[in-house]
């Protein structure tokens, strides 16, 4: 069988691997979990370095010897900066290229400037012969070296640098923190290291020249090795470049964050078999592709060209020789999204491998090509881009500008090309005039590419992107008329159906509705850096979307200002529409994020932004309506926290501490699920206790989405479980999934924050996991499930007193006391071996006695301290004598106490329209806030009913006070003319006074006279009808008391007249009565 590991004695440190560059590190790059880690920490007899910069063990004498590359050595250091050395002590912090010019033997997991001493970090070893790792160590090296199938590890070293920072890192720099470990294995022959990286937030510190901020730049960190004997030594691919961060998402052997190598001096045997699979690395990438992925598994034998084949587009795709059993490969653009089969090619014999990668959507990519002053990028003018200049190892590279077509099928065709050689290429910028060419497009992008080649000859070419921009003109007049044709196009196209849904009316709602709602990729608050964030609507501090759902392909945007309250379009150009594609939608003649694009964003800014011309933008508003909140709901909020607290959807507070697996939500048809794992509680010492939390949560809906599971485990990170196969995520990332979404944040070292949404429903499931426990946050949205669901949080149907239904569909009061709610409702939701979701089986104790009071007698002497005057908290500690679980009970609680407020539901008045010929100041739409309204000179304020229309008051019930204000021109009284003061009500003003003319005209003749030509006064300043606001009445307009007050009233501010026709057909009588 085929070894998965590299060979290690190359003379010079060859390229293996790519890298994913993530600019400015915007992302925490994460791999291994702390799980997977070898165990440290003094629980496992590790000794501690000192806590000294620069500084390291004394010298560690070993137990039995580790062969390096020919030479035995029987002692070794541990240097705080991220190396070992064996002959002698190395505190150098700058790190060295390989081979060293000192002939030192080093083994550099990551050598950089750590500072233990002053920003933080431990620096754990032990030499350990312990069997249950010895057998870890055989286990894992047998699977990476193939040849190696009677290998049986005898030793172990480990070495674990945890959270440890760099020097001179100052401000948010000091939160930023790596984790990583070397293992050497040995039996006695063969030799081994693994490098295992859980987390790389930084490569250099700053007297390597790297920002004190962000633990970039200068002289980043190296990881390889270097045997010291000028041949024997190696460099992991971006080491000592801007790309050694990425030491997460790579490896050599088909798992991210995983480098191993053999290190003895009986390697150059080793011969390389076929195996059964490949691996992709990284499996996922962007519809546009140019990253290049890493197919490894199979030998690769450099006389042969292998190639890929993308099955869903019939594409091949020439691929390099790397390594002995690694080929790297560079997709092109696919205009879709989702999994997508490759199949491999290693020997021209045939497509005898595949495996599964995953297209993600370009809104959400990162720009490695960033557009200066992005708003000013306007065809003829100068224009500015600049990029990490470590991305490009070539020496020159050709950088082009296309346009996105969808003529025939999508594509994306060069208009412009420029070589951008050696000086620019490593400097990273370069200034161009943005081509004529350009003109007959709409949507536009920059990519810049070079080549790279084996030494066979293999040739593939990666590029990295810009984001996408609108193609715009000097001349404002191009945007009229580009909206103008899309306006035509849309009086063809159905009208917008699915506009039912409102936005929330506050940011502060809006951030917490994330079953619904999600932060703009384009403008969001966690994107202040970015040059671009925003640009389309200026206005807004932070804009959100409705989240993908599959039964519609519309989307919906909202923005909020700086006070956190919601953008009309009607009053301020950054508001938010609803839109005919969501980005994420895709079908027939409907491709991610493109269609969105050009039928919803373009339109947009040509037509409200690039035209300047208002009434353009009033024109768009009728096929893209404005988002309100007038009919915005929040979701339901409920919890299952501690020793189990629960808060149904209701509002019901209980708690249930049952040992099994539960059905904590789930729809009337069983399709809809939510399942949660409870076992027995620990104290600190490890010692079960007569309590329970939960430790496992599971969703799906049946037969639609994914199945998704989380665990808890005890280093308190989440492990992840999709369909039953583990599913790895960076510490900070988002992964798309069939129908749900899987988002993790582990910025905080105590807390794994996990989100799931589906997107079949509007439901979110927020999981923090800990090393006690999992707190769990369920939000419901989805008012189709109004009283159809069942299980621990209720039935959804807005009364709580009926929460507690067991499944047989008896009712317990929900004042019972906690034992009668345990045994006869929450028990009654144990999970059926036939529906259960969880993949892998939990053990239920022999013995267990739920405790269902607490005397405060009993309770401990610092409970006060703890857990303050909450019961929950309280109850936490005296059962489990946990005081952390306890603490995190209070905490989660105060946090859901602090949801419930944030979603509560506001009042927000309705927008109010600009009076022609008038205007308005409006301070708010707030209960309280007022509306002032004035009219232009030569226009006399007119009111639909009552006196007062100069200003209106937003009321609690939602409603604007006072009359609806018109500006009517005023009339010279001084000429002789005939008046007739007529009003009309808003629901057909000029009708009503037509019928009131006819009626006036019939009542003088009533027989049918011959036409003559109309004749109308020719009298000027003509009063424009104003629209009234009269409610509608069942009866007779002239029965209207609205409307005869309006009459009345029309004087009001000097006399008004209307034009009086001199024929009127009585044929018009019968018509209209």
């Amino acid at each position: 069988m085929c070894s998965n590991v590299l060979r290690t004695n190359w003379f010079s440190a060859k390229f293996l691997f790519s890298l994913i560059t993530i600019v400015n590190c915007a992302v925490l790059c994460s791999g291994i979990s702390l799980s997977e880690l070898y165990p440290f920490n003094s629980t496992y007899g590790d000794q501690l370095t000192p806590t000294i910069d620069d500084g390291g063990s004394d010298k560690v004498k070993l137990k039995r010897t580790f062969k390096f590359f020919g030479k035995n050595y029987t002692n070794l250091y541990v240097n705080n900066n991220g190396i070992l050395t064996f002959k002698d002590k190395l505190d150098t912090y700058k790190p060295q290229p390989f081979p060293s010019k000192e002939n030192r033997s080093i083994i550099a997991p990551f050598w950089a400037d750590v500072d233990t001493e002053h920003i933080g970090g431990t620096v754990w070893f032990r030499e350990t012969f312990e069997q249950a790792f010895l057998d870890k160590a055989t286990v894992e090296l047998r699977s990476y070296f193939r040849e190696q199938r009677a290998f049986t590890a005898k030793w172990m070293f480990i070495v674990t640098w945890e959270n440890v920072g760099y020097y001179g890192a100052s401000r948010q720099g000091r939160e930023r923190r790596n984790t990583f470990q070397a293992v050497l294995v040995a039996d006695d022959i063969h030799s081994f290291v693994i490098f295992n990286y859980n987390k790389i937030q930084w490569t250099t510190g700053s007297n390597s020249g790297g920002n004190t901020l962000t633990g970039l730049g200068g002289q980043p960190a190296q990881a390889g090795f270097n045997a010291g004997d000028q041949k024997n030594y190696y460099s992991i691919e971006g080491a000592q470049t801007d790309a050694v961060i990425n030491l997460t998402l790579t490896s050599n052997v088909g798992i991210q964050g995983k480098w191993v190598f053999q290190v003895d001096d009986d390697i150059d045997d080793k011969k390389c078999n076929n195996v059964e699979g490949i691996v992709l690395s990284p499996p996922f990438g962007n519809m546009l592709g140019g990253n290049k992925v890493n197919i490894t598994g199979p030998c690769a034998y450099q006389e042969y060209k292998p190639m890929a084949y993308i099955v869903e587009t019939n594409t091949n795709v020439t691929c390099k020789h790397v390594s002995d059993d690694t080929v790297a490969c560079v997709f092109p653009p696919i205009f879709r999204t989702g999994e997508i089969t490759i199949l491999y090619n290693p020997y021209e014999e045939g497509w005898n491998y595949s495996a599964l990668y995953m297209i993600t959507n370009v809104m959400k990519k990162q720009n490695d090509l960033i557009r200066r002053s992005p708003d000013d990028w306007i065809i003829g003018d100068s224009v500015n881009l600049f990029w990490n200049f470590s991305l490009i190892p070539s020496r020159s590279a050709q950088l082009d500008v296309l346009y996105y077509s969808n003529e025939f099928k999508p594509s994306l065709n060069t208009v412009q090309s420029n070589v951008i050689y050696t000086n620019d290429a490593r400097n990273g910028e370069h200034n161009f005039v943005l081509s004529e060419s350009l003109s007959d497009h709409s949507l536009a992008i920059m990519r810049l590419s070079w080549n790279e080649s084996s030494s066979n000859g293999q040739l593939i070419t990666p590029m990295i992107w810009s984001d996408f921009f609108p193609v715009r003109w000097k001349n404002s007049g191009e945007s009229v008329s580009w909206c103008n044709a899309w306006l035509n196009d849309e009086k063809k196209r159905s009208n917008l159906t699915d506009i039912s849904s409102s936005c929330p009316c506050t940011l502060t709602q809006a951030m917490r509705d994330v079953g619904r709602y999600h932060a703009d990729p384009l403008c969001n608050l966690d994107n202040l850096e970015s040059v671009s964030n925003c640009i389309y609507h200026s206005n807004a501090s932070h804009c959100i979307r409705r989240n993908f759902n599959i039964h519609t392909s519309t989307g919906e945007l909202c923005c909020y200002d700086k006070e956190g309250e919601l953008l009309d379009i009607r009053d301020n150009p950054s508001g938010g529409t609803h839109n005919r594609y969501h980005y994420q939608s895709q079908g027939d003649n409907i491709v991610p994020y493109f269609s969105f694009f050009t039928e919803d964003v373009l339109p947009y800014l040509h037509c409200c932004q690039y035209s300047k011309n208002s009434q353009m933008c009033q024109n768009f508003q009728k096929s893209r309506p404005p988002t309100t909140c007038e009919s915005y709901n929040p979701p339901a909020p409920a919890k299952a926290a501690g020793d189990p607290h629960l808060t149904t959807l209701d509002g019901l507070d209980y708690t249930f501490n049952g040992i099994n697996d539960f059905i904590l939500v789930e729809d009337t048809n069983g399709s809809v699920v939510i399942q949660v794992r409870a076992v027995q509680a620990k104290d600190p010492s490890g010692t079960p206790q007569n309590a329970t939390v939960f430790s496992a949560v599971a969703f799906t809906v049946r037969d639609m989405s994914d199945k998704v599971e989380v665990y808890q485990t005890e280093t308190g990170e989440a492990r992840i479980l999709v369909n039953g196969k583990t599913h790895k995520m960076d510490i900070v990332s988002t992964s798309e999934l069939k129908d749900v979404t899987i988002s993790r944040n582990k910025s905080n070292e105590d807390v794994d924050t996990i989100l799931i949404v589906s997107e079949v429903i509007n439901l979110s499931i927020s999981l923090e996991v800990s090393a006690d426990l999992i707190n769990i946050l369920v939000m419901m949205g989805e008012e189709s499930l109004k009283g159809a669901l069942r299980g621990l949080l209720g039935n959804f149907n807005g009364n709580s007193s009926d929460d507690c239904i067991a499944r047989n569909g008896s009712s317990i009061s929900s004042s019972s006391p906690m034992d009668i709610i345990h045994h006869q409702f929450g028990m009654t939701w144990s999970v059926k071996e036939t529906e259960n979701l969880f993949s892998e089986t939990a053990q239920v104790p022999v013995t267990y006695e739920p405790v269902f009071t607490v005397n405060k007698s009993d309770l401990r002497p610092d409970t006060v301290t703890i857990c303050k005057d909450n019961q929950q908290c309280k109850f936490d500690l005296q059962v489990t004598n946990n005081s952390k679980l306890a603490a995190s009970t209070l905490v989660f609680d105060e946090k859901f106490k602090q949801i419930q407020q944030d979603i509560e539901k506001v009042i927000r008045c309705p927008y109010l329209a600009t009076p022609e010929n008038g205007n308005k100041l409006v301070s708010g739409h707030s209960v309280g806030d007022n509306a002032t309204f004035w009219c232009l000179p030569s226009f006399q304020m007119l009111c639909s009913y009552g006196y007062e229309c100069q200003q209106r008051i937003c009321q609690e019930d939602g409603t604007w006070s006072n009359a609806v204000i018109f500006c009517a021109e005023k009339i010279d009284t001084g000429k002789e003319q005939e008046i007739l003061p007529v009003a009309a009500g808003s629901a057909g003003g000029a009708g009503i006074v037509l019928i009131c003319v006819v009626i006036f005209c019939l009542c003088y003749r009533r027989r049918k006279v011959p036409m003559p030509d109309v004749e109308m006064s020719t009298t000027t300043d003509i009063l424009p009808l104003p629209d009234f606001d009269i409610p509608p009445s069942d009866t007779s307009v002239f029965e209207n008391q609205a409307f005869i007050d309006s009459l009345r009233h029309l004087h009001v501010g000097g006399p008004y007249r209307i034009p009086r026709p001199n024929f009127v057909d009585p044929d018009l009588f019968d018509e209209f009565f």
